[in-house]
């Protein structure tokens, strides 16, 4: 029977009804789009608080308002307080003093629901938001920790007295034993929830105060009885202060503190990411399970801001993603508490990381607070789209051990296994079965796109099986210089008009990147199965995923179904052994392996897999490099075995979605390759092709003097670890008197806007368009 979800709004004083309504605005999207998966729609009720109740009804909270916050689900909070409060309680006699604060009803709230934790994340909800930072990018970035911070206990609860007419007042901490262990708890789950665990940094003032010597004996004990394999960290409040803004990724984690060092020092932090519209909090009396509905107060950390109430400008940022908190703790949704932070960092990330770009003028944009809520609601429907499909789906299910009687397979075959549908039990798969897979992505470009369409079209336009797992990224025909033309005009707007029909969620503009190079770097995960509509998406087996080019046609199918059909083929392996010399990287290792075997030999139209210990020492890039040019080796895919460098690289992901299901598969020992060939890595020396053939490798030295009529540096294999190598080997032989010698071209294709824009974060660009001047030119990342 479907449920009811009662979430209480109390939007209180300044701007906080203008970001409540946008925060409430997103939440309403998800009810109404996700409502049969969580069992329940929401329905939200409104109520005063703080000094709008102090005006209708006297006091700060009403007992209609603490009433049904205990009865609801979840309760949303704007912000309280403003100058016109507290108000003299008698404006004709001053001696009878002021009336309530609106703060107060915010503690006796705390209290009253039992509220012992506050959860305050301190992030950049966008990484285009660094450079809005106080502090300097190198500084800020990857700062990023959970502050939890005890709430009913300490100096804002213990034994108080005003000033006296002897001028005497005090505050008192206080704290039990049992109100610091419950908090540690919550830091323990939290630090545990991730693999590996999270270090708890515990904030104290133990050289001076008794409460704080308690303090870090009770956090050592619980965490160390409680949750082996936890580290704790002890520092001194004023250490903790510093560290901040001298340097916050020292704090990565878990910050747990007492209840007034955690108000000052997550105010603190929430300078961080450069506005204290952006961060959200969560306040808690239980503990998350996963399981269970437990009730939490959410709000933005920032305050009422009365200077700007009413114009329209307040950042709703911080209140939205409190939304994303409620849905994680309080509602147990995972996939929709992520969505909204994911919609959240598409609506604030820049054209380099293509995104809407918007910004408040606290950001020092011109955007409404309701423009912004407005494109997160329009991104988070793509996403919320996918998720519903995602949820029809049968669940991939994954064979740990090896069956009994079961063929050795390879890498490529265990995917293809694993993702075949209707296999019986025990059956095997061996190359030349026709076998029915599901896909899990499928990626085109503006050129492949064309064709697809026409058979699209035939198909009465059906309309994409998942909206969120279809990549489309324009990049054949956008060369910068062309742009103006009809054709390219009419390939740019057919993919333009279909990504808008589809509601897709990873569509890419002219210009942003090759089809397949941030794929590969933000999508693709280990032991996916991908189709796609060119010859070099094999490209993202550098990360472990079987990636195999089709024609345009074909595509179409499993990216209306999900599903397609695949005959098994063949496998030849390239082993790696032993270590490349210093300089020597993926394009020299897939160039030796072609002048050794030959381009369309013993790799022609099967598989490649590349194997053996020589990986632990090539970067994905150098894997991209390989995989890209299994199309040139003669092969349908390139796959490199996944390994600890593989988990590294993809864990930079900001999307958990992206990241968290990958699936490791190692070739059998006993594995059935039609061949297989092994490559000594510490032999390799520079090499490079000869005109006319990708196969035609000779040493550099032996091509040393030739004449070149100009240089291009990019193509599709292109990576930033190459392009870095390349602008060094340039730069440095300009530092020891080397002169370009004439030519008439001069080329650098970046392969991703992203690459580009962390080139000229490490000040290589610059460098090099002021040494070169008009030399080199610098175009934009479409395919050459």
């Amino acid at each position: 029977m479907a449920k009811s979800y009662n979430i209480a709004v109390i939007p209180g004083d300044g701007i906080g009804p203008e970001v409540t309504a946008e925060a409430v605005k997103v939440l309403k999207t998800v009810s109404d789009l996700r409502a049969p998966a969580m069992d329940g729609a929401l329905e939200f009720s409104y109520f005063d608080f703080g000094g709008a109740a102090i005006d209708s009804q006297g006091v700060p909270l009403p007992e209609s308002t603490l009433s049904a916050c205990k009865s609801a689900t979840a309760v949303v909070l704007g912000a309280i307080g403003g100058p016109q409060w507290p108000r003299p309680i008698d404006k004709a006699d001053p001696s009878k003093g002021l009336g309530p604060r609106p703060e107060q009803g915010l503690l006796d709230l705390r209290k009253a629901l039992e509220l012992y934790a506050n959860l305050r994340p301190m992030g950049f909800a966008s990484d285009s938001l660094l450079d809005s930072s106080p502090l300097k990018y190198d500084v800020a970035k990857n700062a990023e920790f959970m502050m939890i911070r005890e709430l009913i206990g300490g100096v804002y609860f213990g034994k108080r007295h005003e000033q006296d007419i002897e001028g005497y007042a005090f505050d008192t901490t206080e704290y039990t034993v049992d109100q610091i262990q419950r908090v540690a708890r919550l830091a323990g789950v939290l630090a545990t929830s991730s693999t590996p665990f999270k270090t708890i940094h515990s904030i104290d003032k133990a050289n001076v105060m008794a409460t704080s010597r308690m303090w870090r004996k009770v956090v050592s004990e619980t965490i160390a009885n409680e949750f082996p394999g936890v580290q704790v960290e002890h520092h001194l409040v004023d250490a903790a202060a510093m560290q901040l803004v001298k340097n916050p990724r020292s704090l990565n984690g878990i910050v747990l503190t007492e209840n007034m060092f955690g108000d000052i020092l997550s105010d603190e932090s929430s300078v961080i990411p450069g506005s204290l519209g952006l961060l959200p909090s969560a306040s808690l009396g239980q503990i998350p399970d996963g399981k269970s509905l437990i009730k939490g107060l959410y709000e933005p950390i920032h305050g009422s801001a009365p200077d700007i109430a009413g114009k329209g400008i307040a950042n709703p940022i911080g209140s939205i993603l409190s939304i994303a908190m409620l849905l994680r703790y309080s509602l147990n949704r995972e996939a929709e508490a992520n969505a909204v932070e994911q919609a959240v960092r598409k609506v604030l990330d820049d054209d380099e990381l293509n995104g809407f770009g918007l910004r408040t003028p606290d950001l020092g944009g011109s955007n409404t607070t309701s423009e912004v809520g407005d494109a997160v609601v329009k991104a988070l429907r793509s996403l919320l789209k996918g998720l519903n499909v995602a949820d029809s789906q049968p669940p991939q299910h994954l064979i740990a051990v090896r069956p009994e009687g079961r063929r050795g397979m390879t890498i490529s075959e265990k995917i293809i296994y694993h993702h075949a549908i209707g296999l019986k039990p025990g059956q095997n798969i061996k190359p030349g079965d026709m076998v029915c897979v599901n896909v899990d992505w499928t990626i085109a470009s503006e050129l492949t796109w064309v064709g697809m369409d026409k058979t699209y079209s035939q198909m009465g336009n059906p309309g994409v099986h998942r909206n969120d797992r279809f990549w489309l990224a324009i990049d054949h025909t956008v060369d910068p210089r062309i742009m103006d033309k009809p054709l390219t005009k009419r390939l740019v707007d057919l993919s333009t008009n279909f990504a808008a029909e589809a509601d897709l969620v990873d569509f890419y503009k002219p210009n942003f990147t090759i089809l397949h190079t941030e794929f590969y770097r933000e999508r693709a995960q280990p032991g996916q199965l991908i189709i796609g509509a060119d010859s070099h998406s094999c490209s993202a087996g550098a990360i472990g995923s079987l990636a195999i080019g089709m024609g345009a046609a074909d595509v179409v199918m499993p990216t209306v179904t999900g599903e397609t059909w695949l005959m098994v083929p063949e496998t030849v392996e390239i082993r790696f052994i032993n270590q490349p010399q210093f300089g020597i990287g993926g394009k020299e290792i897939i160039l030796k392996v072609l002048g050794k075997l030959g381009r369309n030999t013993v790799a022609f139209e099967i598989l490649v897999e590349y194997t053996a210990p020589g990986l632990k020492y090539m970067s994905c890039d150098a894997r991209f490099a390989c995989s890209n040019m299994a199309t040139e080796f003669g092969g349908i895919a390139g796959v490199c075995e996944a390994d600890e460098i593989t988990a590294s690289y993809i864990e930079h992901r900001k999307n958990p979605e992206h990241k968290n299901k990958a699936v490791y598969y190692k070739p059998d020992s006993d594995a059935e390759y039609a061949e297989s060939h092994t490559t000594d890595l510490s032999k390799i020396v520079p090499l490079v092709a000869l005109h006319p053939s990708p196969d035609n490798v000779v040493p550099a030295t032996e091509a040393a003097g030739m004449a070149l009529d100009g240089v291009f540096i990019g193509t599709c294999t292109i990576g930033k670890e190459d392009l870095i190598v390349d602008v060094l080997v340039l730069e440095a032989g300009l530092k020891m008197g080397l002169r370009l010698v004439p030519a008439k071209h001069r080329r650098v294709v970046q392969a991703s806007v992203p690459i580009l824009a962390k080139l000229r974060r490490f000040g290589l660009i610059d460098a090099l368009q002021t040494k070169l001047d008009s030399i080199l030119v610098l175009l934009d990342a479409h395919t050459a």
